[in-house]
């Protein structure tokens, strides 16, 4: 009999372990939408319980909470679409006409000298051939990729409103599952639910600033497109250290090469002032809330980038403070043992 249930419960295992597999491959292509609409009704979950405790209705409250977001991210977010496609394509015929036209007037500044050497002027011409190239691809890929946006955006939804709804009892039913000690349980969630605060928040707020102050010091040196570049610099202030000033320092050699130096000034203070937010600002305000140290979340991020994509900005810091939690954990159960 013993050695049956042995067997039973091998076999269970393996069908358990065959289906988690086979459940992973059916959500993985939904992985980024899934975690989307998790983070969305963690941090909206505050306006659920408020809106649940006046109408006392689960459904109710879910579906006020899923629709005001709706409308937060959807609103926003098409008019953000609308100006950068005006300023993309402004942008697009500037940029052309720079290239065809003011090189050959250029006649100002040591850059300018540079240009007049054939190898460095074939070597932009080809530059901008393949960018047109490029953003050409790019702009088939979007428009066919539409359907495929549509399906994830629901389901992001969907998730936010069932998260919003079901999630106490869902933490509650994966706690009952758990072999830990309630103490241990509620270290573990706790570390979660700060490491995700501490990243959502200090990288939205971040990212957020650093847009503003690239689109004031854009607007202020004279570029006609500073909301399109302001959003690139806050999308690439997710990438540590090194994202804004991709966009940053081509600007300010840019606007040298035209001898336009009041511009090029204006972009480096505001670039400076953007990376020097990036590389010590928001290290420190993540790696305090979330109670691990800033190289750690560097490493977690750089690491989670490179292995999960976007989702990693969040999966990354997050493992890491799990081990040093876990390990914690198993000192602390250590020392008890040693102690009885």
């Amino acid at each position: 009999m013993p050695n049956n249930k042995r067997g039973i419960r091998l076999f269970i295992a393996v069908l358990l372990i065959l289906f988690a597999v086979i459940g992973f491959l059916i959500i993985k292509s939904f992985l980024t939408s899934l975690i989307a609409g998790a983070v969305l009704s963690y941090l909206f979950y505050p306006l659920y319980q408020w809106f649940y405790k006046k109408f006392k209705h689960k459904n109710l409250a879910a579906a006020i909470v899923t629709a005001l977001i709706i409308v937060i991210i959807l609103v926003p977010a098409t008019m953000l679409v609308y100006q950068l496609a005006k300023e993309a394509s402004v942008g697009y015929l500037r940029f052309k006409q720079i290239i065809y036209s003011e090189f050959e007037e250029c006649k100002r500044g040591f850059f300018c000298e540079l240009l007049k050497r054939p190898g460095i002027k074939t070597a932009i011409f080809e530059t901008f051939k393949k960018i047109t190239d490029y953003l050409t691809k790019t702009g088939y890929e979007l428009v066919f990729s539409i359907p495929q946006r549509l399906l994830e955006f629901i389901l992001i939804f969907f998730t936010s409103f069932f998260l919003l709804r079901d999630g106490k009892e869902i933490i509650a039913k994966i706690r009952r599952l758990t072999p830990l000690e309630s103490k241990q349980e509620e270290k573990i969630f706790n570390q979660l639910k700060e490491v995700t605060r501490a990243i959502i928040k200090g990288f939205l707020f971040v990212a957020i600033i650093e847009g503003i102050i690239s689109a004031l010091a854009f607007k202020i040196a004279g570029i006609s497109t500073p909301i399109l570049w302001a959003t690139l610099i806050g999308i690439l202030a997710f990438i540590p250290l090194i994202g804004p000033t991709i966009i940053w320092v081509p600007a300010v050699l840019l606007q040298l090469i035209f001898g336009n130096m009041f511009s090029a000034i204006i972009i480096l203070i505001g670039g400076i002032t953007v990376s020097s937010i990036d590389t010590f600002f928001k290290p420190k305000l993540v790696g305090k809330k979330a109670k691990i140290h800033p190289l750690l979340v560097v490493i977690g991020l750089f690491g989670g980038l490179r292995l999960m994509g976007l989702i990693g900005i969040i999966a990354g810091p997050l493992s890491l403070a799990l081990i040093i939690t876990f390990v914690k954990m198993y000192r602390e159960t250590r020392k008890e043992k040693r102690g009885k």
